[in-house]
């Protein structure tokens, strides 16, 4: 039976004073939050991100912020957190927690997690999609526009995920849906062509 789902890509929207974040301050592997690994028993109790000061007028914490760990790096509100959790059952997801510093180093929220999804499925059409590979590791993609999904190989209990050698995370429509209908503030889901444009 064909997939009759769409999928997007999670991003985030900071305009209107949304704040920015650093990535995570004391988690040494921070690369490995966009790699579709479990990183749960080597992150700290609590991570820490800064805000941005290079935009001091941009203080509001939205439920989905952009993190300098790029789009593949959800931050997110307990809002969100607990609308993907069900939705993805806690399926490969671990919901690391976060300290956001304000731009003197004070703590302006505990409330955060990363959502870090550690499903990943080999489900990029590379005939379609314009894909460049990273030079040192030919197994990365460094740059991928016109982003085509092979549908039928996104098993049924895929909603929130990762593609073999991509960092962005995908999202299926239901869960858009969710989210859109609690409105939350910072979300800006893309459209899979839109990706690298």
């Amino acid at each position: 039976m064909a997939n009759k789902h769409k999928y997007y890509v999670w991003d985030t929207d900071s305009r209107g004073g949304y704040t920015t974040l650093s990535a995570v301050q004391n988690f040494s592997d921070d690369q490995l939050l966009y790699k579709g690994v479990s990183v749960i028993k080597d992150f700290p109790k609590e991570g820490v991100m800064n805000m941005n000061k290079d935009h001091k007028g941009d203080k509001k914490l939205g439920d989905a912020i952009h993190s300098r760990g790029g789009q593949g790096v959800p931050v997110i509100s307990p809002k969100l957190a607990e609308i993907i959790k069900a939705a993805t059952n806690g399926d490969k997801i671990e919901f690391l927690p976060v300290a956001i510093h304000g731009f003197e180093d004070e703590v302006v929220s505990t409330d955060y997690v990363i959502a870090n999804t550690f499903k990943v499925i080999d489900c990029i059409d590379h005939e379609e999609s314009e894909v460049s590979w990273n030079l040192i590791d030919p197994t990365i993609i460094a740059d991928i526009t016109n982003l085509t999904l092979l549908t039928d190989k996104i098993p049924d209990d895929a909603v929130f995920f990762r593609a073999t050698g991509w960092d962005g995370v995908i999202i299926r429509d239901d869960l858009v849906e969710q989210i859109n209908q609690a409105e939350p503030t910072g979300v800006g889901i893309m459209e899979l062509e839109e990706v690298g444009c």
